[in-house]
């Protein structure tokens, strides 16, 4: 491996800030799976490892009969990659069960000092086309 490819990877290492979750249905943002203000840290470590919870703001003030899915929570970990434009996660836990010992290709850039990165499009049973965008801030 040539010392270029680690140094693109090291721009990605860091802790992150969730400054936005936007998802877009046939191109057109449709809505924030969190709400507008959803909260979440995401933490690539240099050496390969990935912790990373996100969650709508206020989650929850008491665990009284609140159920966890998706749309109030999510945390994931294992190790990260990069791989070309791509970041590659593989998950040793994560609160969505069915990712357990899958790998999770999201593309990604740095742009403008933010990590953006986005799931690949995904088409619904009605036929719509979503897509999920990420955009975190570095934690300083």
């Amino acid at each position: 491996m040539t010392a270029a490819p680690i140094r693109k990877a090291a721009r990605f290492a860091g802790a992150w800030v969730l400054e936005s979750w936007e998802l877009f249905r046939d191109g057109e943002l449709d809505t924030y799976p969190h709400g507008p203000d959803g909260q979440g840290r995401l933490v690539l470590s240099s050496n390969g490892q990935l912790s990373a919870f996100l969650q709508r703001a206020g989650w929850p003030g008491s665990d009284a009969g609140v159920k966890v899915s998706w749309d109030r929570f999510i945390a994931f970990g294992g190790s990260w990659r990069l791989e070309d434009d791509s970041l590659a996660f593989e998950l040793a836990y994560a609160s969505e069960s069915r990712w357990i010992g899958k790998t999770l290709i999201r593309s990604a850039r740095i742009e403008k000092k933010k990590l953006i990165y986005e799931t690949p499009p995904l088409q619904n049973r009605k036929g719509e086309t979503l897509l999920n965008r990420l955009s975190w801030r570095k934690f300083e």
